[in-house]
């Protein structure tokens, strides 16, 4: 009698912790999952980043090819802009995400300049899509939550089509595998993104 005591006592006390440390700050504002501004700082900003990592997720898998070095990138907060570098007539070089405010590292090699998008407020990428083959990536599109889109590269080669399993998730990061010349792979990880 006392085990079942003992465990009657547990989930009660896991189900006040979730209401009222993690149910006040999960809100649904427009469809997307929200921390209220009382929620800032470095111990809310953890959470954020640890739920994140499981409402929501899926990743598309890569395609492309299997050598070269592995990337992932990464930042905090929503993307906010993107930049592609082309061959042109050939393949993907390289590719840099913007994270709120801050540029990740450049996946790939800066090759002559770069085709850029600047997403609006509220604005996210919703699919990716493109052409690829055993060696590169030869055409990437960035398609938004506006119906607006970033296309980059080559229509030749295989085809592939990258979107979230989810309807109020977004891209969150890109890996894959480069070489000195380029972008040799590409996957796409989506899920939802906490803001203040």
């Amino acid at each position: 009698m006392s085990k079942y005591i003992n465990y009657c006592v547990l989930v009660l006390l896991w189900i006040i912790f979730f209401h009222f440390c993690l149910g006040n700050y999960l809100s649904q504002e427009w469809g997307r999952w929200r921390f209220p501004r009382c929620c800032s700082g470095h111990v809310s900003g953890r959470i954020r980043g640890f739920l994140s990592t499981f409402i929501h997720y899926s990743y598309s898998r890569d395609v492309g090819g299997g050598s070269g070095s592995s990337f992932s990138t990464e930042g905090e907060g929503r993307i906010t802009a993107i930049r592609v570098w082309e061959i042109y007539g050939a393949y993907i070089t390289g590719i840099q995400l913007r994270y709120d405010n801050s540029w990740a590292d450049v996946v790939g090699r800066i090759y002559d300049t770069p085709q850029e998008m600047e997403l609006f407020d509220g604005e996210a990428i919703d699919q990716i899509s493109g052409k690829f083959d055993n060696n590169y990536i030869y055409q990437v599109i960035f398609g938004t939550s506006r119906g607006r889109s970033l296309t980059v590269g080559q229509p030749t080669q295989g085809s592939f089509n990258f979107y979230p399993n989810h309807p109020d998730a977004e891209l969150r990061l890109l890996s894959g595998r480069f070489n000195g010349n380029g972008i040799m792979s590409l996957g796409a990880h989506w899920g939802v993104v906490f803001t203040h």
